[in-house]
């Protein structure tokens, strides 16, 4: 710690090279030095006198500060969302996957069927075909009969 004939010596020197507005900046960088307790205005943190906090001038350590905590916050906002996205594209790939599978099932499921169906007519229909035409010899019932004309 300086003593305050020091400091008085320092800001002399940076009054008389930097000029009044470098100075003022000058006494804001060096606030640990000549920090006046009751806030009464000998402070360096203070260009003018007050009570508190009022007058208090901003410096770069308070900027660099805000900024620090607006990064922080920006990067787990984005972690938060990054991992959201994630989860409902997960959960959407799944979805759709399951309504391609359960679509494929039903379609598979109503080919197999209507395959099934389209053989089994055409067996029928040869079937009947061959025994009408193969067969002159044989006594048909008479529904037959009535359907099929020429028996």
């Amino acid at each position: 710690m300086q003593s305050q004939k020091a400091c008085d010596v320092s800001v002399f020197k940076c009054w008389k090279e930097l000029g009044q507005k470098k100075f003022r900046y000058a006494i804001t960088q060096n606030d640990d030095l000549n920090h006046g307790d009751d806030n009464s205005g000998k402070g360096n943190r203070y260009r003018r006198g007050g009570v508190g906090n009022r007058h208090r001038k901003r410096n770069t350590r308070d900027r660099i500060e805000v900024v620090v905590v607006v990064v922080v916050v920006v990067v787990v906002v984005v972690r938060v969302v990054v991992a959201v996205v994630k989860v409902v594209v997960v959960v959407v790939v799944v979805v759709v996957v399951v309504i391609v599978i359960v679509l494929l099932v039903e379609v598979a499921v109503v080919i197999v069927v209507v395959g099934l169906v389209v053989v089994v007519a055409v067996v029928l229909v040869v079937a009947v075909v061959v025994v009408l035409v193969c067969s002159d010899d044989l006594d048909y019932p008479k529904e037959v009969m009535a359907v099929v004309p020429g028996l």
